[in-house]
């Protein structure tokens, strides 16, 4: 059946129209059930990777929701693989939505992947943000790290997500120490995390 069902999906995949190649995103836990993730792997995934690269911002926000489905049928080691760096490259996208959108990835795949991951890899990520040029980007683990502290160890949340909290608040832009908000709410789901 699957000799069948991937040239057109394939076919699909690569139509004009968004409206066509989405709707096949959302049938991707069912395909697995079908052809297996041997086949997946090998036919589209790099035709998911094409559609998640779109310059059209709406259209590679709405692919991005797709990845922790994605990430449940490939498994960590494979996933990270093919995706990680994709996955952690929309973290400083140009465009705001496709930021916000990525720390609901992140998110999400802390979820699915678990503390380890999540510490190990994504965390190390976020604190290579402290020193980036562009403030918008060193904003992005604000954003995320009030929803990582449910998902990761009291251990992490001291040692490093409230030091990068703190750090950001020194800093002598006014719209970065704006958000000196965040680091009470960090503190504040640091002490239900005691209870």
């Amino acid at each position: 059946a699957s000799e069948h069902i991937i040239p057109i999906f394939l076919t699909l995949l690569k139509d004009e129209n968004p409206e066509v190649r989405l709707p096949l995103l959302r049938g991707l836990e069912e395909l697995n059930k079908v052809i297996g993730i041997d086949t997946l792997s090998q036919s589209l995934i790099p035709a998911i990777g094409q559609l998640a690269s779109e310059k059209k911002w709406r259209l590679r926000m709405t692919t991005i929701e797709y990845f922790p489905i994605l990430a449940k049928i490939m498994g960590e080691t494979s996933f990270n693989e093919s995706f990680g760096p994709m996955c952690f490259s929309w973290l400083d996208d140009n465009v705001f939505a496709i930021r916000e959108c990525a720390i609901k990835n992140v998110v999400d795949l802390s979820r699915i992947f678990g503390a380890k991951w999540t510490e190990t890899t994504l965390i190390p990520k976020l604190m290579s943000y402290q020193t980036h040029d562009n403030y918008l980007m060193r904003m992005t683990p604000l954003f995320a790290f009030p929803l990582l502290i449910p998902l990761v160890s009291q251990d992490c949340v001291e040692k490093t997500i409230v030091h990068y909290m703190i750090g950001q608040i020194a800093v002598s832009y006014t719209h970065l120490r704006a958000h000196e908000t965040s680091l009470h709410l960090v503190c504040r789901l640091l002490l239900e995390k005691k209870k």
